[in-house]
């Protein structure tokens, strides 16, 4: 009698491991580098979002949405504007230094609304299901149960896009491309966005790792946004901008990664060779500059002219493509004979073309400060 207690716990404990072995943790994402497509019948396709949900869609989807911040970008990057059946509010706003938004502002506002948009406000259900889309792409849904919550209010097919953790060159946003290619039927286009940023990436670094290790120069990267403009005291450790760049990062030193804020003095300490300012906080730095010139002043890069304007391209989310156009314009200023060949202005309108279809550097330019040396003198 035993024995036959223990063969039955045994065959029950073997059941049980398999079952949550095939479950996926909940608040995981899945493998990014297997099939999209795990099955494809009865008119309906499973595809594996980011957070490794299956997710059952119709086979020929036409009508879709996008909800969460910055969904929508990656969705003008690749899936066609003519099947998009509403946008959240948001999008059809005026706003600055989002160049998707900017350049398709006119067609949006023709659509439907279908919620507020924007990093406090969640998804509207009710107006969602009001356009009848046949799938949902969402970037704000950060763990499996809130993908399914609104999934589960819709009735629709709810696939969770991702930016990753470290800007533009990434496997999650390589693979949120490449979902919204196989599910609106643009794989090709999907695919050449996917081989214009690896290719980048690849440029880029090749020509980044010409220079010797003794010769990495040092760099301060200051006025990021974090959460709205800042001033200089607002940077970004393990930055991907000096990461890709191979040059030194001096907040490094600090042992932080993302964004954090330092206190100014130690600018002094530090004297980096070069300082990059994100020209949507360059007034708030100018401001800082009329209250204590002496502190920049004493600064090796403001006296020999290495202080230098970069686009902001953290605006809802990282606008992938501005964010290019800075690292080789951050390149070109770190390493002149490496880009010779590269004039940063008229690259910026290659990869806005690539991208988005159309030139937008100028515009840029004009809303914040072209690429180039900056003063902070008023």
């Amino acid at each position: 009698m035993k024995k036959v207690w223990t063969i039955i716990l045994l065959v029950t404990l073997t059941l049980f491991v398999s079952a949550c072995s095939g479950r996926q943790d909940e608040n995981q994402g899945g493998n990014l580098d297997g099939e999209i497509i795990t099955s494809s019948e009865d008119q309906v396709i499973t595809i594996i979002d980011t957070l490794g949900r299956e997710v059952e869609i119709p086979e020929n989807s036409e009508r879709f949405i996008n909800v969460g911040v910055g969904c929508l970008r990656l969705y003008t990057y690749v899936g066609p504007l003519d099947k998009l059946v509403g946008v959240e509010r948001n999008e059809t706003e005026d706003q600055r230094g989002v160049p998707y938004s900017i350049l398709n502002r006119e067609y949006f506002q023709t659509l439907p609304i279908v919620g507020q948009g924007g990093p406090r406000n969640a998804a509207d259900p009710e107006a969602i299901v009001s356009v009848s889309p046949d799938v949902i792409f969402h970037t704000d849904a950060t763990d499996v149960a809130a993908a399914d919550e609104l999934q589960e209010k819709t009735g629709i097919p709810v696939v969770a896009l991702s930016y990753g953790d470290v800007d533009v060159f990434n496997e999650d946003v390589y693979y949120s491309l490449n979902l919204i290619g196989e599910i609106t039927g643009e794989e090709e286009r999907a695919s050449e966005v996917v081989g214009y940023l690896k290719g980048y990436y690849d440029d880029l670094t090749e020509r980044a790792s010409k220079i010797a290790e003794e010769d990495r120069p040092s760099v301060y990267v200051g006025a990021l946004g974090n959460k709205g403009r800042q001033g200089i005291e607002s940077t970004r450790g393990d930055y991907m901008m000096t990461n890709v760049l191979n040059a030194i990062n001096v907040v490094d030193k600090t042992g932080k990664k993302g964004s954090f804020f330092i206190d100014k003095e130690q600018l002094l300490v530090w004297d980096p060779d070069y300082i990059f300012i994100d020209t949507d906080g360059y007034d708030l730095v100018q401001e800082d500059y009329d209250k204590s010139p002496e502190l920049y002043d004493s600064l090796t890069a403001v006296k020999e002219g290495r202080l230098h304007a970069q686009l902001p391209y953290v605006l809802l989310r990282t606008n992938l493509d501005t964010a290019i156009a800075d690292v080789y314009n951050m390149g070109k200023v770190l390493y002149p004979e490496e880009f010779s060949d590269i004039d940063p202005a008229e690259k910026a309108d290659e990869i806005y073309v690539e991208l988005l279809g159309q030139t937008f550097y100028k515009q840029m330019a004009n809303d914040y400060k072209p690429f180039g040396a900056i003063s902070l003198d008023n």
